[in-house]
């Protein structure tokens, strides 16, 4: 039981490690800011695209971009919008 608990724990504090803050090893996140725009951050870090019936992607050529499936959904995270805002209202930006 204590085992299942411990895993338990550990898996809830990835998961918001994971939402929250930054992965081990990324020192270098207020410079990749810098370098990518507003929009790529957003596309990147708080937009999910979902694809229902058919795959898309480099393996499938009459396909290439998620927009040429029949059925498919764009989903916006607000809370890692949220965190983003932030980021980019109060990280300090070299130069």
């Amino acid at each position: 039981m204590m085992c299942r608990t411990r895993t338990a724990s550990e898996a809830a504090m990835a998961q918001a490690a994971a939402v929250a803050g930054f992965a081990p090893g990324v020192e270098n996140f207020p410079e990749m800011m810098a370098d990518s725009g507003v929009d790529g951050m957003r596309s990147t870090f708080c937009t999910l695209s979902v694809s229902f019936v058919k795959g898309w992607g480099p393996g499938y050529p009459s396909r290439s971009s998620i927009k040429d499936t029949p059925c498919w959904i764009e989903i916006q995270l607000h809370r890692p919008l949220q965190l983003l805002d932030f980021l980019l209202k109060h990280a300090p930006l070299p130069g």
